[in-house]
């Protein structure tokens, strides 16, 4: 889990609501700055700059907002393309390959069907990530949207109502 070290009414405020944003899972740890909080070894031993915000994450610890910033964000976007490539994208294998599935021809009607269903139901859950959105990460443009656009398009191809 991710562990935002924060100040309250510092910059550490940005990659809070990334985070919340990102709903990743994460946890608060306070550092006082009014406290002088941030130049205690406790602290310093987490950021030996003695700088708010800082992230602790499963690769060690990132400092700078900028740095963090990013790799918030380029977590979500991973995490978008990996669930379209694991998920989704398989899914229409099932309708387009069904003979990766099934050596018997007479499966191979209802692994179609089947995928079907199971592709409109995760179009429809890529339909209730995008709402309101013009890009898959927000208000400007990422390397997830071309993915998503091929996943959209397949499912146009396939007659779904998108």
């Amino acid at each position: 889990m991710l562990t935002l070290y924060y100040s309250p009414g510092a910059c550490s405020l940005a990659p809070h609501i990334a985070l919340e944003e990102a709903g990743a899972p994460y946890a608060l740890q306070l550092v006082s700055i009014p406290k002088g909080e941030q130049q205690a070894p406790e602290y310093l031993s987490v950021n030996p700059r003695g700088k708010i915000p800082a992230l602790r994450t499963g690769e060690g610890v990132l400092t700078e907002n900028v740095a963090i910033l990013t790799y918030i964000e380029m977590a979500r976007c991973i995490s978008h393309m990996a669930w379209l490539s694991n998920t989704v994208h398989p899914a229409f294998t099932h309708i387009v390959r069904p003979e990766r599935f099934a050596t018997d021809e007479a499966a191979h009607a209802n692994l179609k069907a089947t995928g079907r269903q199971n592709v409109w139901k995760l179009l429809q859950e890529l339909d209730a990530l995008l709402a309101g959105r013009e890009w898959v990460l927000g208000s400007r443009y990422s390397v997830a949207d071309p993915y998503t656009l091929v996943i959209y398009g397949w499912g146009k191809g396939h007659g779904m109502p998108l």
